[in-house]
């Protein structure tokens, strides 16, 4: 980290194998989606680019990476966490290593301005038997609430989720559907994900989002909210057993702001939840008007579906 060899000799090899990683992702519908997705999201901003510009990687030099490392693994960008059993001045020692890095310059994350009016995007992917849904919107980035990733939980984020049991278990259009909230720094979104067989993009789109609409119109629950509640506190408790889990904690409260209170508290937000505050949150949160749509699929098939769906059709027809 501090001073790496950046064998020139290497350079080529591991070039090569870059460009070959994205030409094989890009080639996916999932990484297709994915892009176009972000790209929606977050229009001119460095969170909206997935891959590189053709020929990008092929430009870089071994003085390009070496330029890169020198600019960018300094001390003001390094962060250092050290979990488990062990002796503490010998680690110390160590650190301080990493202590006489120089400082370099303090990071910078531009500012992603909210996009103007929500998106929708039908890539063609002629006679796939199945159709790769993207959906969501921007929120809040993490501020310490748990309201949002209760919602989340609820609608798509784990195995007995509303929309996983409609979709997956009572209709059978896709397996394995999800949705999360990304932790961004100072730009999150919520976002579900869902591969659908052709023939039923519309019908799943519409369940997805008869199911937004419901919990906003009406509160889960109390045996959801229950559930939810165990869910959360149980992964919670769960991810701080472990070494890395603690790492990653933390890194993720240094890199938020919201200090060590935030880890102190996390149990006790969660518990103090109502089904009002569902409610609240995905009224507030993820407006249904406002979700932007990524499908790739036989094009034809996919936009002859969306022109039957209230909340896509005029928007297809301006795409």
């Amino acid at each position: 980290i501090i001073d790496p060899n950046l064998p020139e000799s290497e350079f080529a090899r591991k070039q090569a194998d870059l460009i070959r990683t994205v030409d094989v992702s890009r080639a996916s519908a999932q990484s297709q989606a994915n892009e176009a997705f972000r790209a929606l999201l977050y229009p001119d901003h460095p969170y909206g680019i997935t891959f590189p510009e053709p020929g990008q990687v092929e430009a870089y030099t071994i003085e390009d990476v070496r330029a890169f490392h020198e600019t960018y693994f300094t001390g003001q960008r390094l962060h250092l966490y050290v979990v488990g059993q062990f002796d503490t001045d010998t680690v110390l020692k160590a650190i301080q290593r990493f202590a006489d890095m120089e400082s370099g310059t303090a990071p910078t994350v531009p500012v992603s301005a909210p996009i103007a009016e929500p998106g929708l995007v039908v890539i063609d992917r002629p006679n796939a038997p199945q159709s790769t849904i993207r959906l969501g919107r921007r929120v809040p980035a993490p501020d310490g609430e748990v309201a949002l990733a209760a919602v989340d939980t609820l609608l798509g984020g784990y195995f007995s989720s509303r929309i996983t049991r409609n979709i997956r278990e009572d209709k059978g259009y896709t397996y394995s559907p999800g949705s999360f909230v990304s932790n961004s720094l100072m730009a999150a979104n919520w976002q579900q994900n869902a591969d659908v067989t052709t023939a039923d993009t519309g019908a799943a789109l519409s369940e997805i989002m008869k199911e937004i609409r419901l919990l906003q119109d009406t509160p889960p629950t109390e045996a959801e909210v229950r559930g939810i509640k165990n869910y959360m506190t149980g992964i919670f408790v769960i991810q701080l057993a472990s070494r890395g889990g603690i790492a990653g904690q933390l890194s993720f409260v240094d890199l938020h702001g919201l200090g060590t209170e935030y880890l102190e508290g996390y149990v006790g937000k969660v518990e103090a939840l109502t089904a009002a505050d569902f409610q609240e949150a995905a009224r507030e949160r993820l407006v249904a008007d406002d979700l932007s749509l990524v499908v790739v699929g036989p094009v034809e098939t996919v936009k002859a579906q969306l022109s039957t769906l209230p909340d896509f059709a005029d928007r297809l027809s301006a795409e």
